[in-house]
């Protein structure tokens, strides 16, 4: 049995055809490759894709490239705007609309003389002259509504100018990107006036019993309440900005009866657009009337 030798050329040769079919096959999967991230479209033609050919595969550099899905560039090949699939979820629930009612400030005040006397005691019946004001804040209507909030960062250059450099060092242009949502108030100020106002004067009940009880009583048995609750209507009102004022000044009142006054309002608001009347009432400030004693010696 003779063994012939395998001729050193033959082999060589075919090893070769062997290396070059496996590259040729290595190339033709680089491509591919790249045509699969969207390298073939025009306008990455300038970037150059680096790949390492080897004999079993092929290694691509990602850097080189850039692969741009839809809806996340800015140069009309996909999304990216506010509220495109890359965003956050829907908007929030936000809270209901809500009215927040103005302060009312009663206030009153005696304004002359210094010393009223007592109408019965009072030569030339003077009387005593008092204010009584209403000051009502605007209502406040708030209401809120979902809105979005973005981030800026450097993304694709798509076909604007470059005004940023990407995380990759690829230039890129600036883009608003969706983070998320907010709930933000809104608020609008309804003026509201005085539908009926009622000015009072009550004689205090720490004044009534010193005059049917107490030590005037006892001074000067038999002494009575002549006239220990007054009403006044009238006044004049308006609006200062978003601001009601009502003054109302009643002079010369005929107080029968001494001691500590009670200047009290009472009355009901207009109301607004988005809140019913309300009513409101309270003491706004005191009065004092004197009783003038004549002591009688020998």
């Amino acid at each position: 049995m003779v063994i012939r030798p395998v001729h050193r050329t033959g082999l060589f040769v075919l090893i070769l055809a062997v290396e070059n079919l496996m590259t040729k096959i290595a190339k033709v999967l680089c491509l591919l490759m790249l045509f699969a991230f969207g390298l073939a479209r025009p306008e990455r033609d300038a970037q150059a894709a680096h790949c390492d050919v080897l004999h079993l595969g092929v290694v691509c550099d990602k850097e080189f490239y850039d692969y741009d899905p839809p809806g996340e560039s800015g140069d009309g090949s996909g999304g990216g705007t506010p509220g495109s699939e890359d965003s956050p979820g829907g908007p929030p629930s936000c809270p209901s609309p809500q009215a927040f009612p103005g302060a009312i400030t009663l206030s009153a005040r005696k304004l002359a003389p210094a010393y009223p006397l007592v109408i019965g005691q009072d030569d030339t019946k003077r009387g005593a002259d008092a204010r009584w004001t209403i000051r009502i804040e605007p209502t406040t209507y708030v209401t809120w509504r979902a809105v979005p909030e973005y981030d800026r960062e450097c993304g694709p250059m798509g076909s604007g100018a470059s005004n940023c450099t990407r995380p990759n060092g690829l230039p890129g242009r600036f883009r608003d990107v969706q983070t998320g949502w907010r709930c933000e108030a809104s608020t609008t100020h309804y003026r509201e006036g005085v539908n009926a106002a009622s000015l009072e004067a009550h004689l205090s009940q720490a004044s009534r019993d010193w005059i049917l009880t107490g030590d005037l009583q006892i001074r000067y048995p038999g002494a009575y309440l002549h006239n220990p609750d007054m009403t006044f209507r009238g006044g004049n009102g308006g609006f200062s900005g978003n601001v009601f004022h009502f003054v109302y000044e009643q002079t010369n009142i005929p107080f029968e009866d001494p001691g500590h006054w009670e200047l009290t309002i009472s009355g009901q608001t207009s109301g607004t657009a988005v809140s019913a009347p309300r009513n409101f009432g309270g003491a706004g400030g005191t009065l004092p009337v004197y009783l003038r004693e004549i002591a009688i010696i020998k």
